[in-house]
């Protein structure tokens, strides 16, 4: 199945998010903002192994120097990978952290106690993000939709999809479309369910956004990958998903061989982007041709059709021999990426003794598939 066509999304100088591009692989640190010795020394450990992008979590006003200081330490250790701001209770810190980052998540289910200011104060983040270049992820949490947003649309996946659409309206108010989307839970049904409703929703809407799939809460060990590899690869197979995270209760180098590996698998064929010249959301991020020279990297607010342009593509996968998973852990891997879906999509039950599988490898597949 190819690829549902999403807008581009520009990360910094080098990486597009969407729009056809190779799918992105992400994670996030897990130390402390303010120790910064600690978080620069992960996050050039995580874009040796092949991150392409690094969440850092940013909990309150007080971290956002620290934010600053990381940023200027990788960039004088030559390590040009793109910081993603997480934001949690405080819509100031988001306002505050956007241009210093490449990229700002925001939850809307904690992103302002009141629905109204809410609204204003994303008003005032989208006007600030879009003065810096900064790009956004709506990301949307199962566990953590909010008051609101429970109240007025439920605790569904089709409750997930809808309060996303709300606020991705608000940015296409805003003429802001540099946006990611994404509707996370630790259950894959749900996961499942809730992305494929907001692509429908994205689709009849014309403005398809990219998405950042993931499973949140999937554990550790074995079961924490397979969990992983069954709800992100249902989705990428039916060509949903332009970024991924394996989320893990691990160090965070170890969630990228089964990200890399999933994306590698998992993903459909990717053909080059073409731009439609009828939709009103084209033109936002292209790599322009100048004349007499090489391509180079422009925001531009034309009509891509009418501009030549090329693929900004996403740095290559590395993986090593020390990265890359063991044969029995890509087999186990390739079992989760065939089976899962399967069992997601009901069109098998149960996995059948004729797949060859352990007991244990079957049973922890299809508990993936079922919670």
């Amino acid at each position: 199945m190819a690829r549902i066509e999403t807008l581009p999304v520009r990360i910094g100088e080098s990486l597009v998010i969407g729009g056809g591009h190779p799918v992105v692989v992400q994670t996030m640190c897990n130390t402390h903002t303010s120790d910064v010795e600690g978080t620069v020394a992960q996050c050039l450990e995580l874009a040796a192994a092949g991150a392409q992008l690094v969440r850092i979590t940013v909990p309150g006003r007080q971290d956002v120097p620290c934010v600053a200081e990381i940023k200027a330490r990788l960039r004088a250790a030559g390590c040009g990978v793109p910081l993603v701001a997480d934001i949690h209770f405080s819509s100031e810190t988001a306002i505050a952290v956007a241009p210093l980052v490449e990229k700002v998540r925001i939850n809307p289910g904690n992103f302002h106690p009141d629905h109204g200011q809410a609204r204003e104060q994303f008003a005032r983040f989208l006007k600030v993000c879009k003065q810096h270049g900064t790009a956004v992820r709506v990301g949307l949490n199962h566990g953590s939709l909010g008051r609101y947003i429970t109240d007025r649309y439920g605790n569904t996946p089709q409750a997930m999809a809808l309060a996303a659409m709300e606020w991705l309206e608000m940015c296409i108010e805003a003429e802001f479309y540099q946006v990611v989307v994404s509707l996370k839970a630790s259950n894959t049904v749900v996961m499942v369910q809730a992305y494929r409703e907001l692509a429908r929703r994205m689709q009849e809407r014309g403005a398809v956004f990219p998405m950042h799939l993931g499973v949140t809460e999937a554990g550790g060990g074995d079961s924490g990958r397979i969990k992983s590899c069954v709800g992100i690869a249902t989705l990428l197979q039916e060509g949903i998903g332009d970024t991924i995270r394996v989320s893990l209760t691990e160090p965070p180098v170890n969630e990228l061989p089964v990200a890399q590996y999933i994306a590698q698998q998992a993903a459909p064929t990717l053909q080059p982007p073409v731009a439609d010249a009828t939709s009103p959301f084209q033109g936002e991020c292209a790599l322009h041709s100048v004349p007499g020279g090489d391509s180079t990297a422009a925001v531009s607010s034309g009509n891509l059709a009418d501009v030549p342009s090329r693929r900004l593509t996403a740095p290559s996968l590395r993986s090593n021999a020390n990265q890359a998973p063991s044969p029995d852990k890509a087999a186990m891997l390739d079992a989760a990426i065939e089976w899962g879906p399967k069992l997601l999509k009901r069109e098998i039950d149960e996995i059948p003794a004729e797949a060859g599988l352990s007991e244990y490898l079957r049973d922890e597949i299809m508990q993936a598939a079922r919670r």
